[in-house]
Formats: structure tokens, sequence, C-alpha cells
């Protein structure tokens, strides 16, 4: 199904970009390409049980088998995979993949309509203060060597939300990043299709950009390259040097950073013959921040090891849910 013929030379990324529509389609890019996916002719059967994510890359190798056995050539999977172990991942089989390089020069997205929002934060603001002030007491007591304390800003609007260019501004800001969107049933359904069949209904949509790689596999070569301690960006250049080398010898962000890189460095070696795991970070930037960055590279024990199984022994990091 995804052969050299899916890759759209002449389209290009951008294309592949400006076809994407929320409720039918999944879209994926990074520096070393792009690729859109539209419909759903199966789902991966889901399980909600706790120990069903270490068990999730088995289920998808047999789906892809019996994808195979109904005929379709070099069959693929995409969706989400949650952070959270007792939530079951959401993974279909598209009907159609069309694949390009890497996104360019984003063209500048027309501005949509003025909308009113509701904003309520997650917590609210005194409630993150107490949640600051106990875990600063428990990594006082060597508890925690890692929190990642997040919150969450509620937008509401009874206005129509354009996914398509909300991606496509994310993919502007940072073409060389992470930028994703999946489509998800709507709550309290899970959008199961246990044989190929209608695409079943879809009613949320997961969409974003990160400038981090969580795990690839290429052959029998592993890439890992977390990113923990950041500092946000200057305009003016003398001060932006300064933040990045202030961030680059920072104590404090360089053993939160450590304790990312020997997480995810645990998790790769049991599958890796070979991993070189870099003595100190460098930085990198984005157009907002600057991050610290280690690139870990390895080479598989076993060439049946999957991404899916890399992914699954990874995820989540510290990066984002501490330790």
């Amino acid at each position: 199904m995804t052969t050299d013929s899916d890759i759209d030379t002449e389209t290009g990324a951008a294309a592949l970009l400006a076809d994407y529509a929320a409720g039918s389609s999944f879209f994926f890019a990074s520096p070393r390409g792009s690729m859109l996916a539209r419909g759903v002719d199966a789902t991966v059967p889901k399980t909600s049980c706790v120990a069903g994510r270490d068990g999730l890359p088995g289920r998808v190798a047999d789906f892809l088998h019996s994808a195979r056995e109904f005929g379709r050539q070099d069959p693929m999977v995409g969706g989400a995979v949650p952070f959270d172990r007792a939530l079951p991942a959401h993974l279909v089989l598209p009907a159609e993949v069309r694949r390009a390089g890497r996104l360019g020069d984003v063209p500048e997205v027309e501005a949509g309509p003025a909308q009113d929002y509701r904003l309520r934060q997650l917590p609210a603001p005194q409630e993150y203060e107490r949640a600051v002030e106990r875990v600063l007491k428990r990594l006082r007591s060597g508890e925690l060597n890692k929190v990642v304390l997040a919150r969450a800003l509620e937008l509401s609007t009874s206005d129509e939300i354009d996914a398509g260019r909300m991606l496509r501004n994310l993919a502007r800001a940072d073409p060389g990043g992470y930028t994703y969107a999946v489509d998800l049933p709507r709550r309290g359904q899970d959008g199961s299709r246990d044989n190929f069949g209608p695409q079943p209904e879809f009613g949320r949509t997961l969409l974003g950009a990160s400038p981090e790689l969580l795990v690839s596999r290429d052959g029998m070569q592993v890439r890992a390259n977390p990113l923990a301690g950041s500092r946000p960006r200057s305009d003016d250049p003398d001060e932006d040097r300064r933040r990045a080398d202030e961030l680059l010898y920072s104590d404090k962000d360089l053993r939160e950073h450590a304790a990312v890189v020997d997480a995810v460095a645990e998790a790769l070696r049991p599958l890796c013959d070979d991993l070189h795991v870099p003595a100190r970070p460098t930085v990198v930037s984005t157009a907002a921040m600057w991050h610290l960055s280690t690139e870990i590279t390895g080479e598989l024990a076993d060439p049946r090891t999957s991404s899916l199984q890399l992914a699954v022994a990874m995820h989540p990091t510290p990066a984002v849910c501490g330790t």
C-alpha cells in the first residue's frame, strides 16, 4: 500500500498539507518527509487493560498480517498512543496514503475570522501554585527526581474551528519540526471496525507540533532525540546567545536533561546491540525556544523489532511525565 509509487514528487509536501481535512485524514510531517492518509478501512482492535500497552505491538503485527491476507500490499497503521497506559491506543489502516518530501517554506495562511473563546485554566492558578509547593517538598525529601507540572488552557467556542488552518499555522511556525493531526473517535466511542468496512465516525482531532523526536527506525538503525531544559528566544542577538549559553551550563537543567537521557537509554539498551549516548547535550533552537538536546543512536539487536515496539518501550519519557 505504501510503496515508492505513493511518493508525490510533483505536488510536494505543501500540497499534502493543503489537502488535509479534519474528519477524514491523518497528517504527519518530519525533517525526513511528510505523509497524508485518508479514510479508514479497518481499526486495530482495542483493549483498555493496563497490560494492553505491552501487547500492542503484537496486536498490530497480527492486524497487519490479516491486512496482507486481504490483499493489501505493505499495509501501515497510523494514529495515537496515549500517555495513560490504561487507555487504549487508536490505530487505523488508512484507505489511501500519499507521501512527499519534507516540508519547506509553508505558504502564509490566510487569517481566519475572529472567534469568541471562553478560556478556562486547568488547574486553576491557586491550585497550580499549591501543587508546585507539594512537589518541591517531595523533591527535597528525595522521593522524586524530576517532575513535569503541566497546565492546560481549555478554549471553548460555539464557532466552527478550522483544524486545517490551525495545522498549517503550526507547520509554518516550524516546518523543520514534527507536525501532526490525528482523527479520534467521539468521547465514549472507540471507532472500532473489526474488519474492512465503513469508516467510523470521528468527533475529535489531536493536532500539534513538536521539535522533539521520540524514536525512529531506519533499517537496523535507531535514533532518539530527547529534549529537556529550555529557554525562550530573544529578538536581541546578544541576549539570545547569552540565554543559549546559560542553558548549556545550567546545573539544574543539565540534571533534568540527564534524567530523561538515562531513561531513554535504559529503555533502548535491551533492544539494541550497540547504543551511543553522548556525554553532554548540545543546544538546538526553534523560532521560539532554545532546548538542551541529546541525539542517541544505536543498532537493533533483532531485525524483527518494529518501530512500535521501540515507541511502546519508551513512551512516555520523563520529558513529559517526570520520574
